[in-house]
């Protein structure tokens, strides 16, 4: 049996034993859940540093990006720490480019020029080698065209060495039968004083070789001017024989101002060049002519330069050989014993 008066200890002392098993299991669970609370701060802490460095390597990556762009890019100042194209100077190039190539200006990306600019080379390439073929065959002809001015003009120098050799020997054989003639006269007046019909027959001889030496010589001398008027060309500059009048680009065809009254005949070719002011003498095409008429004729179109710049009327034609208004000239050989004399003759061929 307790006695009364420590009965009021004992309560106390339980009190003071539960009183400190519950602060115990307090600061246990206190220590618990500040434990708790640390480890999920640490891993805060540990998430923050990953999604820095996630972060960190995303825009180091994008920045690696823009500097390998703009280095393959350019426009960028090369003495800067880091490589940034100019956006400005980039699209001021870009006009400058798209200008210069002759791109539509709906193109506004690079993307879009590089595409355009293929087929724009490729056509570019296309019409150069298309111009590189006509002026090889432009080339072809021009010596061709020289061969042939060439083997004229010699055949011109051998005509006249020619004639002037056939001149000279009339003239040596001329000289020598008047000697000869001379010399027969001399020898029948000094044997027959009385020989005057001899003589006069002699004087007729004379005077018959010598129309016939001057008739002979006048027609070299003809020949030489002839052959000289034919190859005046080759000394005087070229004028322009005619003008297209209209032009068929489906068939072909032109028609010129030249005609039979022209002295024009079917086969005769002319070269056809540009007749707007500022463009004289370009060639465009060659022409054959096919139809003659009384004032004007047909030619074939070919050999044309540019098929997008075809001959139009206006246009002028050449042909160095073509001589509409040649002089011609008419000779006289014989006695002229019959009906009509030499001057009878001469006039009425005059008129």
């Amino acid at each position: 049996m307790t006695h009364p008066a420590r009965r009021g200890a004992a309560r106390l002392n339980v009190i003071w034993f539960i009183a400190a098993l519950v602060f115990g299991f307090i600061g246990i669970a206190l220590a618990v859940a500040s434990n708790k609370d640390t480890t999920a701060a640490k891993e805060t802490a540990r998430q923050a540093v990953v999604e820095k460095d996630a972060e960190v390597g995303r825009r180091e990556a994008i920045q690696q990006w823009q500097r390998d762009t703009s280095e393959f890019l350019g426009w960028y100042d090369r003495d800067a720490a880091s490589a940034e194209t100019n956006l400005a100077t980039a699209q001021e190039s870009f006009g400058n480019t798209r200008t210069a190539l002759g791109i539509d200006e709906g193109v506004d990306t690079v993307e879009g020029l590089f595409s355009a600019v293929v087929p724009a080379y490729r056509a570019r390439g296309e019409r150069i080698t298309e111009l590189e073929s006509q002026i090889a065959s432009l080339q072809n002809e021009l010596t061709q065209k020289s061969a042939a001015q060439s083997t004229l003009s010699s055949e011109k120098d051998t005509i006249i060495a020619d004639l002037n050799s056939q001149l000279n020997d009339l003239r040596q054989q001329s000289e020598s039968r008047q000697a000869t003639l001379e010399s027969e006269l001399a020898t029948v007046r000094a044997s027959l004083g009385n020989a005057e019909g001899r003589i006069t027959e002699l004087r007729n001889e004379m005077d018959d070789q010598a129309r016939a030496h001057d008739a002979e010589l006048a027609a070299k001398t003809v020949r030489l001017q002839e052959m000289g008027n034919k190859l005046a060309f080759l000394r005087e500059p070229e004028q322009a024989d005619g003008r297209v009048l209209e032009v068929d680009e489906a068939l072909n065809l032109a028609w010129i101002d030249l005609g039979k009254q022209d002295r024009l005949f079917r086969g005769m070719r002319f070269r056809i060049v540009d007749g707007r002011p500022g463009r004289d003498g370009q060639f465009k095409s060659m022409a054959e002519v096919t139809r003659v008429e009384n004032d004007m004729a047909e030619v074939r179109l070919y050999d044309q330069r540019d098929r997008f710049d075809p001959p139009v009327s206006g246009d002028v034609i050449y042909n160095p050989l073509y001589d509409p208004q040649g002089l011609r000239n008419a000779v006289m050989l014989g006695r002229f014993s019959g009906t009509y004399n030499q001057q009878e003759l001469r006039a009425l061929l005059s008129e």
